[in-house]
């Protein structure tokens, strides 16, 4: 698909990615201290510290992510598919998925029940991936510091390529966003998470434009 101008159009999806933990419902008094502090392991992982710090702090959390996640009701990976599978008009079982930032799986667990079944994920967890691939979901895993060091996929694979609960200050860096679409096909859906401020452009210097595609996008 192509727009006016000639160039590549992708159409980027957004949705709300975390929970708002001032405004998380109550609690009875035997779950709130098991909330607190989950609530404050989440928070550390956007205190500012070293790449090498943040990928430990990762490889460590690996094991209990999914059930700490589980306690603040993290709906991102549900959302992103179910905004996914709304928009997406090709084939699904034939779909490449690349999952970036991608965890323990979570997301392609969800996109699985919507009928995706192949999934290409990266992350700069080894412990993340390890979890990633007991799942059994992923054709390929990549380790891949993101913003460091190169995306190393191919470009123009994918049909739908998705980033959740990553893309935001100290952790993956927006500029990011242009090996996003490079890595897309023509007229993919590209899924992101809606922030109060988007990505922080200002402060990076990026701008939608230097994607050099046209962006469309939904909330």
């Amino acid at each position: 698909m192509r727009g006016k101008s000639g160039h590549r159009e992708v159409k980027v999806l957004q949705f709300a990615a975390l929970p708002d933990l001032r405004c998380v419902r109550k609690m009875s008094a035997a779950e709130s201290r098991t909330f607190d502090v989950v609530k404050e392991v989440i928070l550390s992982a956007h205190k500012g510290s070293t790449t090498a710090e943040k990928m430990d702090f990762y490889d460590s959390w690996a094991s209990r992510f999914e059930q700490d996640v589980a306690v603040i009701d993290y709906r991102a990976p549900s959302l992103a598919a179910s905004t996914v599978a709304a928009h997406f008009c090709g084939e699904r079982q034939a779909a490449v998925v690349l999952d970036v930032a991608c965890g323990t799986g979570l997301v392609a667990k969800q996109m699985k029940k919507d009928g995706f079944e192949h999934f290409v994920g990266v992350d700069g967890s080894q412990a993340m991936l390890q979890r990633a691939k007991e799942s059994g979901l992923y054709q390929d895993l990549k380790l891949v510091l993101l913003g460091e060091e190169p995306l190393s996929v191919q470009s123009g694979d994918f049909d739908v390529v998705l980033i959740v609960g990553a893309l935001s200050v100290g952790q993956v860096p927006v500029e990011v966003i242009r090996e996003l679409c490079q890595a897309a096909k023509q007229g993919v859906t590209m899924t992101t998470p809606a922030t109060n401020q988007p990505w922080r452009a200002r402060q990076s210097g990026w701008r939608r434009k230097d994607c050099g595609v046209p962006w469309r996008s939904w909330r």
